[in-house]
């Protein structure tokens, strides 16, 4: 589990920010629309960020493109 929990906030907060530029808010016109995409990313992303060691170092800034 990460040291303090606001890397784990900052992190998952980054991950929404680039899965919101990046990401369509609904994967078909037939989604139920609960959540959108971003946010299936954002809890994807918390849910990396409780399980490795070091996910601040995996922050949108180090990706291509």
């Amino acid at each position: 589990m990460m040291k303090n929990s606001s890397q784990l906030l900052q992190f998952t907060q980054a991950c929404m920010r680039l899965a919101t530029q990046r990401v369509p808010l609904y994967s078909s016109k037939f989604s139920k629309r609960t959540f959108t995409q971003p946010h299936l990313v954002g809890l994807y992303c918390l849910k990396l960020g409780v399980t490795y060691r070091e996910p601040v170092s995996m922050t949108p800034r180090s990706l291509p493109g």
